[in-house]
């Protein structure tokens, strides 16, 4: 995964070469057009994509920030540290769950 810039609006962006030796070109479109059909808010949106002779270019928005970890291990140590991480624990599960229903929601079986 590469950071990029959009070149019009400035915006970040995030982007996923894939090898094209590596990869089934049906396969690949199939799940590309999965992944562009998903607009959910806790699911990360594919922008644009293009190809070049030696790989796929995935463009999509960046997320960017603290993995889940680093984010737990940060509570670690405060004043109310179980109260919190329990309360940011429901908040991360039902945003995932929330995820995997707008996928089921499409027909996708995650």
């Amino acid at each position: 995964m590469s950071l990029s810039i959009h070149k019009r609006t400035g915006q970040p962006r995030a982007i996923k070469k894939i090898d094209r030796e590596e990869t089934n070109s049906e396969e690949f479109e199939d799940e590309l057009q999965a992944l562009i059909c998903l607009d959910h808010p806790h699911i990360v949106k594919v922008l644009e994509y293009f190809e070049d002779p030696t790989h796929f270019h995935v463009v999509m928005e960046l997320c960017n920030g603290k993995n889940l970890v680093e984010h737990i291990n940060s509570l670690i140590g405060t004043a109310s540290a179980s109260s919190t991480i329990e309360r940011e624990a429901s908040i991360i599960i039902r945003q995932c769950l929330k995820a995997v229903i707008g996928c089921h929601s499409k027909g996708f079986i995650h």
